[in-house]
């Protein structure tokens, strides 16, 4: 099986579900990668972190807020795709 750009496109998308449906308060807070008050996390306030987990943090809240839409309209093309084309 060759890695195409189909292939390649499809792992990006199970990548980003996979980031998008993580739950903060049970998977996150195990890594201390959630806070509640997104403030203090992009401004460091009482949350002491490292400038990388600050950007791993605001990733994944990204993804869960923002990419939400767009993924499920990815997720409904791949699966037309794969229906169509075997």
């Amino acid at each position: 099986m060759a890695l195409g750009l189909f292939g390649l496109m499809e792992a990006c998308v199970l990548v980003l579900n996979a980031l998008a449906v993580l739950n903060p308060h049970y998977c996150l807070e195990k890594c201390t990668l959630y806070s509640d008050n997104l403030h203090d996390v992009a401004t460091a306030g009482d949350y002491q972190a490292g400038p990388m987990r600050k950007q791993v943090t605001l990733l994944l809240y990204s993804v869960r807020t923002y990419l939400r839409p767009p993924l499920v309209l990815c997720n409904l093309l791949l699966i037309l795709v794969e229906l169509l084309l075997g």
